[in-house]
């Protein structure tokens, strides 16, 4: 249970944070080259940080089998999703993929 109050502070954290952006770009104090920037420097320099610092955890039972349930939960919204939208895997690997996999995405989705 400490793990989802921790989960759910830093997701209010990043939400506060993209409002101020927002916020700052409305108000014109960020520039449209300054967000792409800020952008790159969060995706390519920060995002990094925090994946490997999330790994600097001690590996117990209970972390394994909620790292299991979390896989399964994304799986299970992957596969609802692609049936919501009605495409198939090929469909859905030739978005992602389109010089390995040359079907066209608009027959293959809807």
């Amino acid at each position: 249970m400490a793990d989802v109050l921790i989960i759910l502070q830093q997701v209010a954290i990043m939400l506060i944070l993209a409002v101020i952006g927002y916020l700052m770009f409305k108000t014109g104090k960020i520039s449209s080259e300054g967000s792409k920037a800020l952008g790159n420097i969060l995706i390519f320099l920060s995002l990094p940080c925090v994946i490997i610092n999330g790994f600097l955890v001690d590996r117990t039972p209970e972390r394994i089998t909620g790292l299991f349930i979390s896989a399964a939960l994304a799986a299970v919204v992957l596969v609802m999703s692609a049936w919501y939208r009605g495409c198939s895997w090929a469909g859905m690997l030739s978005r992602i993929l389109p010089e390995h996999f040359p079907i066209r995405a608009s027959s293959a989705c809807r």
